[in-house]
C-alpha cells in the first residue's frame, strides 16, 4: 500500500469531487469486525472547543484592505502539525512547492477561527482531529503525532485514507477528509497553487486576441456534439 499520497491523486480526487456533487464525496464505512494498524479502542476525543466571540467581516467590509478581523486560535504547534499534514497530502513536485512550504496552516487558522457557523464546524473536525492523531501517535510511538516521526506519520494518515473505513475510523477519516478538501482548497488560491494547476485567470492579453486554441475548439465541439447541437464551429 502506498503510505504517502501523490499530488497528483489528491487534486484528482478533489476535483473529481467537486465534479460530481458541490460538496465533497462521501466516505464509505466497512463492516464491523475491520480493524487495522490503528488502536480502536482510542476514541475520538470530542473536546469542548471555546467560542470565538469575535466580530466577522460585517455588511461593508474593506475590499481595499482586507483583513480578517477576528482572534486566530491555532497554536504554533497544532500550525505546524497541519503543515505537516499538508506537505502529505500535497507534497513538493518538483519545482511546485507542497502546500505545507506555503504555510497551509496559516489558511486553516483563519478558516477555522473564523465566528461564522460553518467555520465553526470545521474547528470542532479539525482540532479533535489534531488531538486525535497525538493520542493515536503516542501509542505507537509515544510521542505527539508532530515528533513521532515519519514512518508514524505517514502509516496515521493511510489508514484515515482507508476505503472504505473501518466503523472505528470513520469519525476521524471523515474529519481529514475535511481538511484535506481544505488543504486543497486553500492551496489553490496561492500564486503558487494557480501556477501548479495551470490556472491562468485573468491575465491581460498583450496585442491582437489570437483567439481560442485548438484543444479548446476540439472540447467545445465535443459538447456540442454529446448535447445534440449543430456544430457550426
Amino acid at each position: 500500500m502506498t503510505l504517502t499520497p501523490t499530488r497528483r491523486h489528491t487534486l484528482q480526487w478533489m476535483f473529481a469531487g467537486l465534479a460530481a456533487v458541490p460538496a465533497l464525496p462521501q466516505l464509505a464505512m466497512a463492516a464491523d469486525g475491520v480493524t487495522g494498524a490503528l488502536d480502536p479502542r482510542i476514541a475520538w476525543p470530542n473536546l469542548e472547543l471555546p467560542v470565538n466571540a469575535s466580530l466577522g467581516y460585517g455588511t461593508d467590509p474593506n475590499l481595499m484592505e482586507p483583513s480578517a478581523p477576528w482572534t486566530l486560535i491555532l497554536s504554533a504547534r497544532q500550525k505546524a502539525v497541519l503543515n505537516l499534514i499538508g506537505d502529505i497530502v500535497l507534497p513538493r513536485e518538483g519545482e511546485d512547492p507542497g502546500a505545507g512550504e506555503l504555510m497551509i496552516a496559516d489558511f486553516i487558522d483563519e478558516w477555522v477561527s473564523a465566528p461564522y457557523e460553518g467555520q465553526a464546524w470545521d474547528r470542532g473536525l479539525v482540532m479533535n482531529l489534531l488531538a486525535w492523531l497525538d493520542l493515536h501517535a503516542r501509542g505507537l510511538s509515544g510521542k505527539d503525532f508532530l515528533d513521532a516521526g515519519k514512518p508514524v506519520q505517514d502509516l496515521i494518515v493511510a489508514e484515515l485514507m482507508r476505503d472504505p473505513v473501518p466503523q472505528h475510523l470513520f469519525q476521524a477519516s471523515s474529519a481529514f477528509h475535511r481538511l484535506r478538501g481544505l488543504i486543497v482548497g486553500g492551496y489553490c488560491t496561492t500564486p503558487e497553487g494557480k501556477a501548479a494547476i495551470g490556472y491562468i485567470g485573468n491575465t491581460p492579453i498583450i496585442g491582437e486576441w489570437p483567439g481560442p486554441t485548438d484543444e479548446a475548439m476540439a472540447h467545445l465541439r465535443g459538447l456540442l456534439k454529446d448535447l445534440k447541437l449543430p456544430v457550426t464551429v
